[in-house]
């Protein structure tokens, strides 16, 4: 039921409430836009983030394209060869697609690093030599890739013929396709290991006691840990659809197994927009962890200031309360002193 209002009084103390109510909404709402939003500008500050962009563009005009090249519609099929809008998205595409070689460039030493690094993990060895020979790979694949770029700019249009340019494209798409299916392979192993990890937590919880738990159980801090494995194992599910998909466009671009005739242009582009998709959903993802692990922070630091604050408002309150016990001890001993005086005489 509404309040019945019965006075002036009672009015302004129900505008006040409903204004007070509708101000923390706002804040609560506020709060909710910033975060989403530095969450995406996280993802932008990256050259991943940016890169999967122009990606996600390049995608769009490439389905777009194909969609009016391969149309069923005969007016569409009458006029596909004169459309401006067609002519749009081949620029579009060409664009993002020369403008992200740079977020590519000098990559290869990223797979140098990662070389370096495989060793020193705590992994299986057939994980360690599958991991190698995909980073391997992923070195070969950007040499060919700058090489590529280098002919399309004409700086090393002396050295390599355009000729030897498809022979290059084929050696890259090649090593691509090699480090897909070793990253397919990967994925797999990655999906075991958590999920036996999943396993033994889930046989740890079956054995904790059936009694009152805390916040700093064991029960709890399995409970967490079984929570983040399984949202890992999620995330390596869609990495084992961006892979597979990525490997079925690779053979098409082969030309392997006849699977350019048998695949259309338009499920190549949807293929393409469904990884690019599920890359950035991933990237959010993982942000948005990091947004909560820098909120976390940010929340201790505000215990730890106030915690200061306390102690030096404690330290502030002695502070007069001294000052005054030494006043009254001098008036004291001012007033003895004087009493001292008075009997002497």
């Amino acid at each position: 039921m509404k309040r019945s209002i019965a006075s002036v009084k009672d009015l302004a103390d129900y505008f006040n409430v409903a204004i007070q109510h509708r101000a923390n909404n706002t804040i609560v709402a506020g709060q909710y836009v910033a975060r989403k939003v530095s969450i995406v500008s996280l993802f932008m500050q990256t050259t991943k983030g940016r890169d999967k962009i122009c990606c996600l563009i390049q995608y769009l005009a490439d389905l777009y394209e194909a969609c009016i090249k391969f149309s069923n519609i005969p007016e569409i099929q009458a006029a596909s060869s004169d459309m401006f809008s067609k002519k749009i998205a081949s620029r579009i595409r060409e664009s993002m697609k020369n403008g992200r070689k740079i977020f590519k460039f000098l990559k290869f030493f990223d797979s140098i690093r990662c070389l370096s690094n495989i060793h020193a993990k705590n992994k299986p060895k057939y994980y360690k030599i599958t991991t190698s020979i995909m980073h391997v790979c992923n070195f070969f694949y950007y040499i060919m890739d700058h090489i590529i770029w280098g002919i399309n700019i004409g700086v090393l249009n002396e050295i390599v013929s355009l000729k030897a340019k498809s022979t290059i494209k084929g050696y890259k798409d090649s090593f691509s396709l090699a480090k897909a299916l070793l990253k397919l392979l990967k994925s797999f192993f990655d999906y075991k290991i958590i999920y036996d990890k999943e396993m033994e937590l889930v046989k740890e919880i079956k054995e904790i006691p059936d009694k009152l738990i805390y916040e700093d159980a064991i029960a709890v801090q399995c409970a967490n840990s079984l929570i983040n494995s399984r949202q890992k194992r999620r995330i390596k599910q869609l990495n084992f659809i961006v892979t597979s998909l990525r490997i079925v466009m690779l053979l098409r671009r082969l030309k392997l197994f006849g699977l350019n005739k048998k695949i259309s242009k338009i499920f190549y582009s949807c293929s393409g927009l469904t990884i690019t998709l599920i890359n950035i959903m991933v990237q959010l993802i993982n942000n948005n962890e990091l947004i909560n692990q820098k909120l976390e922070k940010n929340e201790k630091e505000k215990d730890k200031d106030k915690e200061k604050e306390r102690k030096l408002a404690r330290v502030n309150s002695f502070i007069p309360q001294n000052h005054q016990l030494k006043k009254v001890k001098s008036e004291l001993e001012r007033v003895l002193g004087e009493d001292s005086e008075n009997e002497g005489d």
